[in-house]
């Protein structure tokens, strides 16, 4: 049984304050801001009214949250089952006989008619109906009721409500629920889906059929989407993340149909931040237009939908690329970058043994992504953030001396002078770099972060080493998960993400996948793994454009596996250099044939 508690927003509210959390409009930061690498300096949290009718908080980032309870029990210590128990006794005990009764809660309540719900929902939240949704059989027959209040506080209210023997009851329907303006479906050739009842109502006025499910983005599984089988179909989706998620659902769902489905890019319409065709009208109405003007304009809107079949995947996809929106990211290493096709949308993994120098080398690449004005981030799990800036520094000026304390304590005003000459760089760096030496980061945390940073629309976002993070749960399952959700996110937000990685336990002659640490999920979900094997000086045959020479290097590149480019399988020389912290490619490395003669460097 739903408690009073659950369903007042001010005792949510009220309980959140107490709690220490801190709101800015309608967000609020996060209440465990030691699961955010930034502290959640920008507020990632908010509360929300649910379809059952309790109010909850929620955080974006990590993911965290609950009802009013939950926050209780954080805030006082005591056990959630402990505080539910304190507090069910109090709702269950015998009410005094002049005392005040307890609302009628919603998933308990029968009401006559729906004039008695409007009444209780303009009693708890003021304000009035904005629409009343009906969702019916094939035949006209009512299946169920959506309301959508807006409440005086000006924020909505939305209740499912079903008819039973004994009246209506404020509940969704069980099983799989008919679609909105289902009726509309006979005869129609093209059916228009959106995400919500408004928008199909306002395609609908203007002659278009159009169809909807209920219960939010999230929910398109649990409506019966059978009676559009064969049927011609246009998706047009919110301009935000939900409404891309949404469209995805419904094409997953109808694909299995037979329907041949369209899909409108809302952002080519100049909709942003969650607009839809309701905005879109909206703005034709301001601009002067007619009703009949606005048609022709959804007819227009419609004609250019893209197909989403396999053809037309590939067709987009290439037209992506001539148009450069899939350019590789480049390392500034010329033959990695020609065997390696680090696109965006990659999951890709460095892997290395101790002394490898593959912090170094991806700090490197890094400061690399950052000339090119790529907009990136650095997640390091191991050292502070100065520590890292301090090798950067070396790198920058050539110096490892820099890293020397002792170094610096003799020469403090050579030091100086070249902090000075690169304060700008290392200045505006450093913002990009996030580090958490002291805490216990899980798989979880590194996920939310990385979501968090793709979001904010980074290019390539780098994490060292991400075999820090603890698991929770079987080793195997925690690991297909934590790559399987990285990789979603990469190619959602067409980010390329790169995981340093430490080796497995298991020592062979030379490095293979089966030497990457984690599960096997780690090489199965990326699309490059590299290994950056350190040693002795040693000579090996490297091609380059006028032959091959012999020549010296103590680091081995191992091309373990890529997807896009050419070169699985091939390996290339580097030289460390400690004087400067930096590596540097001398070519590919190749097997001397029987006769070859080589120059020697």
């Amino acid at each position: 049984m739903t408690h009073p508690e659950q369903t007042s927003k001010e005792a949510l509210l009220s309980e959140l304050t107490q709690a220490g959390a801190v709101f800015r409009g309608n967000k609020m930061h996060c209440l465990y801001p030691e699961k955010h690498p930034n502290g959640d300096k920008n507020p990632s949290a908010g509360i929300y009214c649910s379809a059952d009718g309790i109010w909850r908080w929620k955080c974006q980032g990590c993911g965290a949250g609950g009802d009013v309870f939950d926050v209780q029990s954080k805030r006082t210590g005591r056990p959630l089952a402990e505080i539910l128990k304190s507090h069910r006794a109090r709702y269950d005990a015998p009410q005094l006989k002049n005392a005040p009764r307890p609302m009628p809660q919603a998933p308990c309540a029968t009401f006559g008619d729906l004039r008695a719900i409007y009444a209780l929902l303009e009693k708890k939240y003021g304000g009035k109906l904005e629409a009343l949704h009906r969702y019916q059989q094939a035949d006209g027959s009512d299946a169920f009721f959506v309301i959508r209040w807006r409440g005086q506080d000006g924020n909505k209210v939305i209740r499912p409500a079903i008819k039973t023997t004994n009246g209506i009851e404020l509940k969704g329907p069980n099983g799989q629920r008919p679609l909105y303006q289902l009726p509309k479906l006979t005869g129609a050739e093209t059916v228009i889906i959106t995400e919500g009842e408004s928008k199909s109502d306002i395609l609908s006025k203007y002659g278009f059929v159009s169809i909807t499910s209920s219960g939010g983005s999230n929910a398109a599984k649990r409506s019966d989407w059978g009676p559009l089988a064969g049927k011609d179909v246009i998706i047009w989706p919110d301009a935000d993340e939900p409404g891309r998620r949404y469209a995805a659902d419904v094409q997953t769902i109808l694909e299995p149909l037979g329907c041949k489905i369209k899909t409108i890019d809302p952002y080519r319409l100049d909709l942003r931040g969650g607009e839809d065709v309701v905005d879109y009208v909206r703005q034709w109405k301001n601009a002067g237009a007619t009703d009949l003007e606005i048609k022709a304009k959804l007819s227009e809107v419609f004609m250019q939908a893209e197909s989403t079949g396999p053809g037309q995947t590939i067709k987009t996809y290439i037209e992506e690329i001539g148009a450069g929106r899939w350019e590789p990211i480049l390392t500034g290493f010329s033959k990695l970058d020609t065997l390696v096709q680090i696109l965006p949308a990659s999951l890709n993994l460095i892997c290395g043994g101790p002394g490898a120098s593959k912090s170094l080398w991806m700090l490197q690449i890094a400061a690399e992504w950052y000339r090119q004005k790529y907009k990136i981030a650095f997640f390091e799990l191991e050292q502070d953030r100065t520590h890292h800036l301090r090798r950067l520094l070396a790198q920058e000026s050539e110096n490892s001396l820099l890293t020397n304390n002792a170094w610096i304590k003799e020469n403090p005003e050579i030091a100086a002078q070249v902090i000075r000459e690169h304060l700008d760089f290392i200045n505006d760096f450093g913002r990009f770099v996030w580090a958490m030496p002291d805490k216990m980061i899980y798989q979880k945390d590194i996920v939310g972060w990385i979501r968090e940073r793709a979001e904010a629309g980074c290019k390539a976002i780098a994490v060292d080493p991400a075999t820090r993070a603890e698991r929770i749960g079987e080793p195997w399952r925690a690991d297909t998960e934590f790559i399987n959700t990285i990789s979603r996110i990469a190619v959602s937000t067409r980010t390329a993400v790169f995981l340093i990685l430490h080796p497995s336990k298991s020592i062979n002659a030379s490095p293979d996948l089966a030497t990457v640490a984690g599960s096997a999920a780690y090489t199965r979900f990326a699309d490059n793994v590299i290994w950056l094997e350190n040693h002795d000086y040693k000579q090996s045959s490297i091609q380059y454009s006028t032959g091959t020479i012999a020549a010296k290097h103590n680091r081995t590149v191992w091309i373990l596996k890529t997807k896009d480019g050419p070169g699985t399988g091939a390996r290339l020389a580097y030289n460390f250099d400690p004087s400067n912290l930096k590596l540097c490619e001398l070519g590919l490395i190749v097997k001397k044939k029987k006769g070859d003669s080589i120059d020697c460097e």
